[in-house]
């Protein structure tokens, strides 16, 4: 009896062994499961776009926890109402099937648990003897390996509904409109029938045959106290959906930039107002000629998070180039750059919003701007310059800011501007729209505007990523260039808008911008807490009948502004005195000196073209002579310093190569020097 037992023992120990082999070298086959849809989201979870799995299912992953409590009992009630005690096989159903297959003579009823029903979902066979005893050693392979959860999950995700709509999510949303969460008997038992034979049953074309498989499901979980009687008559005469719904197909362009890691990308977008900006810009196009297109961007400032993003309105539009997203092209951006030059000027000293300019015919190096209304304001205040954006005066304040030093500030804040780099800086054609920059750029200059200053180093796209601030303008600049942009004039038939008046904000701070040849329409603005920039133009860069900053892209951002629910409040520091100081008074100081007072201010030393070497100390005096002193000092377009008459100013160059010295005297007249450094002094 012993000699018996030891042997019984050491088969099964065998067997045991065997099994685990087999388990190890051929485990359950998960990539079916594993190939899901992914989803990106909005804000609040709700799907944007959903992409179709690798073999083009609508298939996303759905967790009980995901469903309605009533279906997975009315599922287990109807499929496998062991499910929770059996380990992957179910004997007694075994054993109820064999017996009632042999008093008919026929099979009457199966007897695959979910599980086993899990494991031919993964892995469909025929339908065999064969395909079944396998379907059973991965059913119980699956529970030896999974907790009951994780074998539901892959049932509730591979179950089939029809077409290339798998699982109980894409079903439920496909159907009913809205996620399992929430079911009601009659959608419950639509989903429990139809996986037994999808196409046959499908509600869309066999209605009849999807009425009467509800109807079962109904009448078997209520004889097994799942749901009253009345709950199932009321289920029955319930209408059954006639049509699987398309999924939602939103901020298309903005979803395919997404890394998903995951089922979901949770972004940072507000469905609500991407799917108003998609109405808003389609119907904006109404207004432009095919091939001309439209795209637009709205900023939560304090986050720099994306809101809105509408790359391109018609995606399958391909004569307006539909699939390109026009937020990540370089454009030029004709006068919209503006605010940031005379910001740069107003933090750097270099002028004032009441400093007085001369808008009139002027040259500089052969480049002579003129307006884009053709006529000429005069003497005008800087800040009546910026609203009224006349082009004379930016480009001097530019020349006297420098190009290549707005330039370096810019790409100091990660806004690089494209142009050709091999020929020398931008030049004084910058103030204009002479360089490439993207929508999404742009966004992150006015967030600046809107955040006392500070640029983000990105836009974030996802909920909870990090982004970093650097320095662009002092406060008081930027805050005073807002409400110099506040004073704009709204382009016609446009005022106040309804949200900006709920919230006690004054009017829109935005600025517009036209390239040349009229290829580019701009719009940027700054709506309390928000930031808001529309485009109008052609995707491939042609000139765009009618593509003219006021009377294109502005209408668009007063449009996109009414959408904007609590916008907040600008960010608010003290404004810069509006008397400038005696020496900003004047900009244009040379016009204005009186010849009488002597020769012209100029650098005494160094000498413009000089070559140095710096003794121990580093540093080199800077002097001046003529003009009127004192004398103030900008070097590589940051302040130095001031001197007085006959006195010289240390200065320290920051390494070698070269530096850029200028020095302006109490009129405004300025004059420079350009000198080479040698760092291996």
């Amino acid at each position: 009896m012993r000699r018996w037992c030891s042997y019984l023992a050491g088969c099964l120990f065998g067997v045991g062994i065997g099994l685990f082999a087999l388990d190890q070298v051929a485990p359950p086959p998960l990539a079916r499961f594993e190939d899901r849809s992914l989803v990106v989201a909005d804000r609040s979870g709700a799907p944007l776009r959903i992409f179709q799995s690798a073999d083009d299912k609508w298939r996303l992953l759905t967790r009980p926890a995901d469903v309605d409590p009533l279906y997975i009992t009315m599922l287990k009630a109807y499929e496998d109402k062991r499910f929770d005690r059996h380990w992957g096989v179910d004997p007694l159903a075994i054993g109820r099937a064999a017996g009632q297959a042999v008093a008919a003579g026929q099979i009457v009823s199966g007897a695959s648990t979910l599980t086993m029903q899990a494991a031919k979902l993964l892995s469909p066979r025929p339908r065999t003897l064969l395909a079944k005893a396998i379907e059973m050693g991965r059913a119980v392979q699956l529970e030896s390996r999974l907790a009951k959860d994780d074998v539901l999950a892959i049932y509730l995700t591979l179950a089939p509904f029809g077409g290339p709509v798998e699982g109980v999510r894409a079903a439920s949303l496909k159907l009913f409109g809205h996620e399992p969460s929430l079911l009601t008997p009659a959608e419950a038992a639509l989903l429990i029938a139809l996986p037994q034979s999808p196409n046959a049953r499908r509600p869309d074309r066999q209605p009849a045959q999807a009425k009467a498989a509800r109807a079962r499901v109904l009448e078997r979980v209520m004889n097994a106290g799942v749901i009253t009687a009345e709950a199932v008559e009321a289920a029955k005469n319930a209408p059954l959906p006639n049509a699987y719904a398309n999924f939602p197909f939103n901020a298309p362009h903005f979803a395919e930039t997404q890394s998903v890691t995951s089922d979901t990308a949770h972004t940072t977008l507000d469905g609500r107002l991407q799917k108003l900006a998609e109405v808003r810009l389609r119907a904006a196009l109404q207004d432009h000629a095919s091939p001309a297109t439209t795209s637009a961007i709205i900023i939560h400032a304090p986050t720099a998070e994306i809101r809105a993003i509408v790359g391109n309105p018609n995606y399958f539009d391909a004569k307006r180039a539909g699939m390109t997203d026009m937020t990540l092209a370089l454009r030029s951006p004709g006068s919209a750059l503006k605010p940031f030059i005379y910001g740069l000027a107003f933090d750097r000293l270099v002028a004032a919003p009441g400093t007085l300019i001369h808008d009139r015919p002027w040259r500089s190096k052969g480049y002579a701007p003129t307006n884009f209304s053709g006529d000429w304001a005069g003497e005008v205040m800087i800040r009546d310059a910026l609203t009224r954006s006349l082009n004379v005066p930016a480009v001097k304040v530019l020349g006297r800011v420098g190009p290549a030093q707005f330039d370096a500030a810019l790409a100091t804040a990660g806004i690089n501007l494209t142009f050709d780099r091999d020929r020398g800086d931008a030049g004084l054609a910058l103030a204009l729209g002479g360089v490439g920059i993207s929508m999404r750029d742009m966004a992150r200059l006015y967030v600046g505007l809107a955040s006392g200053g500070q640029v983000p180093d990105t836009l974030a796209t996802t909920q909870g990523q990090a982004v970093n601030w650097v320095a662009l303008l002092a406060p008081e600049a930027a805050s005073e260039v807002l409400r110099i942009l506040k004073e704009a004039p709204p382009p016609t038939g446009q005022t106040v808008t309804a949200a900006a008046s709920r919230q006690s904000t004054s009017r829109i701070a935005f600025k517009t911008g036209t390239s040349y040849g009229y290829r580019d329409a701009w719009a940027a603005g700054v709506i309390g807490e928000y930031v808001v920039i529309a485009w109008v133009g052609r995707a491939d860069a042609a000139p765009c009948a009618g593509c003219v900053g006021i009377g294109a892209a502005a209408p668009i951002l007063f449009d996109l502004a009414e959408l904007i629910e609590a916008p907040g409040r600008m960010h608010h520091v003290p404004a810069i005195a509006k008397a400038p100081p005696p020496h900003l008074v004047h900009f244009d100081g040379a016009e204005r000196r009186n010849k009488s007072a002597g020769p012209p201010v100029r650098v005494s030393f160094p000498v413009d073209g000089a070559r140095m070497r710096l003794g121990r100390s580093g540093r080199a005096p800077l002097s001046a002579s003529g003009g009127l002193p004192p004398y103030r000092w900008l070097t590589n377009g940051a302040p130095a310093g001031i001197s007085a008459p006959g006195r010289s100013l240390p200065w320290t160059p920051k390494g070698g190569g070269y530096h850029e010295v200028v020095v302006i005297d109490s009129t405004g007249a300025e004059a420079s020097a350009r000198v080479f450094i040698d760092a291996g002094s």
